[in-house]
């Protein structure tokens, strides 16, 4: 079941990702020892790594992976990394080496599991999520873990994606359709004739705990 929350801006859809991250990190470290959460690239979560940065969590028995990265240097200025580690450098970070086999980050992620706990995603104008992009290769590879290509539709087009079967077996999802520029793709997320091909924004659908947030009324 996906649970729509509409706020008025950016920044108030920015506090409540922050508020359902730090709900979901206290229930699941009640149960287990560390939870695993996948973060996007991308100037619409920089605001959200911003505020967690101020909170007061576990962070020691945090672990964040990349749900995608472009195959540059972690310093480099495209890089998602390099976004995210100033406000999460507390936490356990898992940076994706463009240098090494995709293979190597496979294992990082299955020493710790195999799996992620919660999944932070940002949809595209054109409804990807992560470089899962409709109607393209990535959309329809069947791989478990983590997929390579170089074919984007975006540039740069060599990139690394989280595939959509370990997208979908995460335990909760957070998918933020922010702008006005993404009125077209929630449109299309809201369209039952559309199907994951077409949006893969939908994935989340096949998530047991999904949150859509959005500021477009």
């Amino acid at each position: 079941m996906i649970k729509k929350i509409i706020k008025k801006n950016k920044e108030e859809a920015a506090k409540t990702v922050v508020y359902i991250l730090k709900r979901f990190i206290k229930k699941l470290l009640k149960r287990q020892q560390k939870v695993i959460i996948a973060i996007p690239g991308g100037t619409s979560v920089k605001i959200i790594f911003k505020l967690l940065k101020q909170e007061k969590l576990p962070w020691k028995q945090l672990h964040f992976f990349m749900v995608d990265e472009r195959l540059v240097p972690i310093t480099h200025k495209d890089s998602n990394f390099k976004l995210a580690k100033p406000y999460l450098s507390k936490a356990n970070l898992h940076p994706f080496n463009h240098k090494k086999p995709i293979k190597d980050y496979k294992k990082e992620l299955h020493d710790l599991g195999g799996n992620f706990d919660i999944v932070l995603l940002s949809a595209g104008e054109d409804g990807h999520i992560a470089s899962l992009y409709p109607h393209h290769p990535t959309i329809r590879d069947g791989n478990e873990f983590f997929i390579l290509t170089d074919s984007s539709p975006k540039p740069p087009k060599n990139r690394m994606s989280a595939s959509k079967n370990l997208i979908t077996r995460t335990k909760i999802s957070i998918l933020l359709f922010l702008g006005e520029s993404k009125r077209d793709a929630l449109n299309n997320f809201n369209n039952n004739k559309l199907n994951i091909k077409d949006c893969p924004a939908k994935i989340i659908k096949q998530i047991r705990n999904s949150y859509l947030i959005t500021d477009l009324k």
